[in-house]
């Protein structure tokens, strides 16, 4: 049995139920260290866990490399926009898509965007030319393949048109030429990689509640780059039976492998009708990715810090999470796979 026991220790492999048995009875141990972490499991779970940030911050952008808010900010000729009574953050009818996230605006991001504003009396329009400096929003990205992707929610499902510009614009006359609804993606030397108009991104289905682009690129180095958006949530010209319907709209930057998954979610509005589509959707957010390794197995798991990055003060843990850290049976390294490191971390588990 001690061989049995020393062999598990030595390749994490067991031959028998009663040796894997015994090695579970052998009780709850802890530890506190830096990483990486030696420890040996019988592949139960972590039974508590803790760590501790470093000077610097500890972890990176999760999957979505785009800094996207609730409420964006852009600026141009026609006025400054700043307030969230024109370019608003929504939660989409308390509704998570996909389903299984918070459904609160911080997670899910929806904003619906307007043409112009009432300041003071004076119309305001959205004269914003597609510019990096005029983007709403804005990525870092290291050399690699991305997809920026746009998705839209229509929860009336009334028919998409192209907005009726002198119904949204008030002084339609002083515009000029390139102000069709449209995104784009713009790198800092003003280089248009993306552009994506209306008409290009819904086509011809549009009596679909569910809308989803996803648009390829590459870039060679490290780029800064901006999304620029002009899609408009309604005009005038979409009302049907006294209901004016409004469109809502969200973007991410992902790696270009980034998959998607399948979702079906009823909507809390007359009718209950359905969304139905897939998505590869999570916030921008900061995470702490940790790799639980055992000979030839491997598990990753992504820790979200939120906001920000774990400074040397910071603490992230089992309890504030709910994060679930695997193990295996037999000798475990846990490392972290970021620039700066964690100064510590303790763990609680069953081995030896």
């Amino acid at each position: 049995m001690l061989f049995e026991i020393l062999k598990v220790r030595r390749t994490g492999i067991a031959d028998d139920l009663f040796t894997r048995l015994a090695v579970r009875a052998m009780g709850y141990h802890e530890r506190t260290g830096a990483v990486p972490l030696r420890f040996f499991s019988d592949g139960t779970p972590l039974a508590d866990w803790r760590i501790k940030g470093a000077a610097g911050g500890v972890g990176c952008v999760g999957t979505n490399k785009l800094d996207y808010k609730p409420i964006a900010r852009g600026s141009g000729p026609g006025g400054t926009y700043t307030d969230s009574g024109t370019i608003a953050g929504v939660a989409m009818n308390t509704v998570s898509i996909p389903d299984g996230a918070p459904a609160d605006s911080d997670h899910q991001r929806w904003y619906m965007l307007r043409a112009n504003i009432n300041e003071g009396g004076n119309w305001v329009d959205d004269y914003r030319s597609p510019t990096y400096a005029n983007c709403n929003w804005y990525a870092k990205l290291t050399a690699g393949t991305y997809k920026l992707v746009a998705e839209c929610a229509n929860p009336y499902g009334i028919t998409v048109r192209v907005p009726n510009l002198d119904s949204i614009y008030r002084n339609d006359s002083a515009l000029p030429g390139n102000h069709i609804p449209r995104y784009d993606l713009v790198d800092s030397s003003g280089n248009i990689l993306i552009e994506v108009t209306w008409e290009n991104f819904f086509g011809s289905g549009n009596q679909r509640r569910w809308t989803r682009k996803e648009s390829v690129f590459t870039v060679t180095e490290d780029t800064d780059v901006g999304v620029f958006s002009k899609m408009f949530q309604y005009d005038s010209s979409y009302a049907v039976d006294n209901i004016t319907p409004y469109l809502v709209f969200r973007y991410m930057i992902v790696p270009a492998d980034t998959p998607t998954s399948q979702f079906s979610v009823t909507l809390p509005i007359t009718g209950e009708p359905e969304i139905t589509g897939e998505s590869c959707w999570e916030p921008y957010k900061m995470v702490l990715p940790l790799t639980v390794r055992c000979g030839e197995r491997s598990a990753a798991v992504a820790i979200d810090l939120g906001k920000n990055l774990l400074g040397e003060n910071d603490t992230v843990s089992f309890s504030s999470t709910h994060t679930t850290i695997p193990t295996f049976i037999g000798t475990n390294i846990i490392t972290a796979e970021t620039e700066i490191q964690p100064s510590e971390m303790y763990i609680k588990y069953i081995g030896i």
